[in-house]
């Protein structure tokens, strides 16, 4: 199809005129396929009087052509005028059009510059958006708008560098606390994704003395204080994003979970239902609220909640995992959680903290041959895997495989577990090996560990003495 417009507007009565303009498109095929598209909107300013100008001919006919098809009305503040209502009204290959016929009447037109930016910048063409913002402030050097517009093309473009600097200005000319709070924002996001957390911090406070009630950086300032730890102002600043915006399912759930870092249950239970009522069909949150029972000893409500989330979709892995986490805590009969873990690895076999699970149940059945297959597959999944080095190192010393046993612990270690119970155990097996040496040194680590253990000294001193009576008749 090609692309007519003429302009002209309707009335009810002689003083009440609603301006807009005609689209044509023509069927290039069959000349009498038409659609005739009346874009309606009410102008002021400039472009109103000149549209009253060229309407004062007219009679009450609904629509009036005021110039042949095709022929462009010499005015380049009509055209980029027009452009900017097609391109608020998402017609962006028209307003595009409408932008260049005003640049072909006044080649040093800023608006109509920054308005093909806007259409390129809109199409996440942003390449071609820089270049028409550059050219935009070539001319209109201190505009605010341009250079916040500019920013936003250099952060998608990930070069974070010049949107920082294009942010910043906007910061030294702008005197709007709107573009000034925004900038900041910004600012705040790059420091944010750089891992600079305080820099961020200063930089979403500045919004929000520009804009008390910007919601969205008072949730931000929530998510950094939830990374650094500190839960009670992570609460503080989600309470204000979801006071601002009480029907945010996303500033709810973080203030439940912002709760519930916070040990606070009770409080967390009730932002994770509040999340609840704006989306009833989140599984996370379903899966979230149910934990948080199951934390507080209510495994009834728990598994009630889980219920609910097994209706949304039955064939979810996690669902399954969560009931049989519940099973686990509450004493409830291992041989029902172990089936719900098996449901989970059957619509997930790489699910490998279901298979940890799973190994772990099997253990304490004493079904060791299963046990281990369980965490050998979870190392196959995840060979970063530390419970299951641990765990096997810990199935390898129940079957007196000691030297297999202090390989997974040793592998646990170098991984970073060094925890008491990889030292200590590790030390066992080198002592149920005589390795008096090896066996000394990890009692010693286990030690410093847990000072508090007396059998630690015992066989620490015992070991000690092998190791002396060893070395003696090495020597003699």
């Amino acid at each position: 199809r090609k692309l007519n417009s003429f302009y002209g507007f309707n009335t009810n009565d002689n003083t009440n005129h609603i301006f807009g303009f005609v689209q044509v498109f023509e069927n290039y095929n069959n000349p009498d396929d038409k659609l005739f598209v009346f874009l309606k909107t009410n102008i002021d300013g400039e472009f109103q009087e000149k549209l009253q100008q060229l309407l004062e001919k007219s009679s009450t006919n609904p629509f009036l052509s005021l110039y042949p098809p095709n022929t462009e009305y010499k005015d380049f503040n009509f055209h980029c005028e027009l452009g900017n209502i097609l391109f608020h009204r998402e017609l962006l290959k028209e307003a595009l059009i409408e932008y260049r016929i005003s640049l072909k009447f006044e080649r040093n037109n800023a608006h109509a510059l920054f308005g093909i930016a806007n259409v390129y910048d809109k199409k996440e063409n942003y390449d071609k958006a820089i270049k028409y913002y550059l050219k935009t402030k070539d001319i209109e050097q201190n505009h605010p708008m341009v250079h916040r517009k500019l920013g936003d093309a250099y952060y998608y473009m990930g070069q974070h560098d010049k949107a920082l600097e294009e942010y910043s200005t906007v910061i030294d000319i702008a005197n709007d606390s709107l573009i000034t709070g925004y900038s900041h924002f910004s600012i705040g996001i790059i420091h944010e994704e750089r891992k600079k957390y305080n820099k961020a911090i200063s930089q979403y406070k500045q919004a929000l003395k520009m804009r008390p009630n910007y919601d969205f950086a008072h949730y931000k300032l929530g998510t950094i204080y939830l990374k650094k730890g500190n839960s009670p102002k992570a609460i503080s600043f989600f309470k204000q994003a979801a006071i601002l915006r009480p029907n945010s399912f996303l500033y709810l759930e973080q203030l439940a979970l912002a709760y519930s870092k916070n040990g606070d249950l009770d409080k967390a239970i009730w932002a994770y239902k509040m999340a609840l009522k704006i989306n009833s069909h989140d599984i996370r949150t379903l899966l979230n609220l149910g934990f948080m029972y199951s934390q507080q000893g209510d495994v009834k409500h728990a598994l009630a909640t889980y219920k609910k989330a097994l209706e949304i979709n039955p064939v979810n892995a996690e669902v399954y995992y969560y009931i049989g986490l519940a099973y686990v805590s509450h004493d409830l009969p291992l041989e029902e959680a172990l089936n719900f873990y098996i449901k989970t690895i059957t619509i997930n076999p790489r699910h490998v903290s279901a298979r940890n699970q799973i190994g772990l149940i099997y253990y304490i059945l004493k079904d060791y041959k299963k046990a281990i297959k369980e965490f050998h597959l979870c190392l196959s999944y995840e060979p970063g895997f530390v419970l299951g080095y641990k765990n096997l190192g810990l199935l390898y010393k129940e079957v007196k495989k000691f030297g297999s046993s202090i390989d997974y612990y040793s592998k646990a270690i170098d991984l970073g577990d060094s925890d008491f119970e990889c030292y200590f155990n590790r030390g066992l097996c080198h002592y149920l090996k005589e390795e008096w040496h090896s066996a000394s040194e990890d009692f010693r680590m286990a030690l410093k560990l847990r000072p508090e253990q007396k059998n630690i000294h015992e066989l620490l001193n015992l070991a000690e003495q092998k190791k002396l009576i060893q070395s003696e008749k090495t020597s003699n």
